[in-house]
């Protein structure tokens, strides 16, 4: 962080929250932070979803300093970040006794509690901005400010008791308002549909003419200690996926075959659209694997064996794969992934993003996924 906010028009800057500005390193921008003082001795900090929790231990590099200009004061920070960030943003307040305790995973959540976003005029998720530097200014501009719009088409919303997993999963369906050619399936849906819309960005890229007219089916376990049997148990999944949530919307995506789905999962659902389209491809044979959890259920990496046994038996397959610079923890094993894809005859397209594990970088590159699959015919 830089302490060097000199120049800066700090009562300007405090309406926004948030601003930009050009770096003398290439590829690097300035994020300059900026809230009031509430006059309750409260610490500030920046909180960079992924980064900052990973380098808690050094949490002082994300402190907001006290200024005072012309009797004000406010607490403000800049920060070096790289020029095509893309995620989720905002501020926490921790007592200072307990700065140097933070690596208690309890305490650290308790804090975690209580994030809030730098500006009420963006978008926010999980109480932070979303904060999208490709997309700059626009991004920080104050025009973004709808995190919920009202959908061009309609959302239909069901309860589905699971004979295979017996527990309930939450369903809801979203049906463009013009004929659709694809039918996106999203795990840990309840995030996508109602925490960072998922929805709002496939409709701008259905009018920018960059993916076709897509359908979107949410799915998540009624109770979120389910969701490592809904999405780690390949075999039922695919019997649910099958039998019960198509079956649900039949009515609905009017006898969708296999070459129209696209399932698109991210950390364990990252596994889960791997697997998925790997191991049974007559259901969906086309995938968009997000930083994905390959070390599931007991880091065997049983899903790498099956792609090495049955290299040149995937025909037909089309995956998209991407993992995060922020993703520290499974960085190594989604390498090993992309590798294994180069001589498995998967057709295929791997990269890596500019973010951590969180929902706002995953949200996009789901767009970038639908994007690419779109950018050639059904295989």
């Amino acid at each position: 962080m830089s302490h060097d906010v000199d120049g800066v028009d700090l009562k300007l800057l405090v309406q926004k929250g948030v601003e930009i500005f050009p770096s003398s390193t290439p590829g690097v921008v300035d994020l300059v932070a900026c809230q009031l003082d509430s006059g309750n001795d409260e610490v500030l900090f920046l909180y960079i979803d992924t980064f900052t929790h990973v380098a808690r231990n050094r949490l002082r590099d994300f402190q907001l300093d006290l200024v005072v200009r012309d009797g004000v004061s406010y607490h403000v920070g800049r920060f070096a970040v790289d020029s095509d960030f893309c995620g989720g943003i905002g501020v926490i307040s921790v007592d200072p006794r307990q700065i140097e305790r933070v690596s208690n995973r309890d305490l650290w959540k308790r804090i975690l509690k209580n994030v809030r976003p730098l500006s009420e005029g963006m978008e926010v998720c999980c109480g932070m901005n979303v904060v999208d530097l490709t997309d700059f200014p626009h991004c920080i501009s104050g025009t973004c400010v709808d995190p919920s719009p009202v959908p061009l088409g309609k959302v239909i919303s069901r309860s589905i008791e699971s004979r295979y997993f017996n527990f309930t999963v939450e369903a809801s369906v979203y049906i463009p308002a013009f004929a659709f050619d694809d039918i996106l399936i999203v795990s840990d849906g309840d995030f996508f549909l109602e925490n960072v819309s998922l929805i709002r960005p496939v409709e701008e890229a259905e009018r920018r003419g960059s993916i076709r007219p897509t359908a979107i089916v949410f799915f998540s376990p009624g109770d979120p200690d389910d969701r490592f049997s809904l999405l780690g148990d390949i075999d039922n999944l695919a019997s649910f996926i099958k039998g019960e949530l198509l079956e649900e919307f039949s009515t609905l995506l009017d006898g969708c075959r296999p070459c129209d789905l696209i399932f698109a999962g991210a950390s364990l659902g990252g596994y889960a659209a791997a697997s998925l389209s790997l191991k049974y491809p007559e259901i969906c044979c086309r995938s968009i694997v997000l930083s994905a959890s390959f070390w599931y259920p007991d880091y065997s990496y049983e899903i790498f064996r099956y792609l090495t046994d049955r290299s040149g038996d995937f025909e037909g397959l089309s995956i998209y794969h991407a993992v995060g610079v922020g993703d520290f923890h499974l960085f190594d094993e989604n390498l090993q992934f992309r590798k294994l894809l180069v001589s498995s005859g998967v057709k295929f397209s791997s990269s890596v993003f500019c973010g951590g594990h969180d929902y706002v970088s995953w949200r996009k590159e789901i767009v970038e996924g639908l994007c690419w699959h779109s950018s050639f015919g059904r295989l």
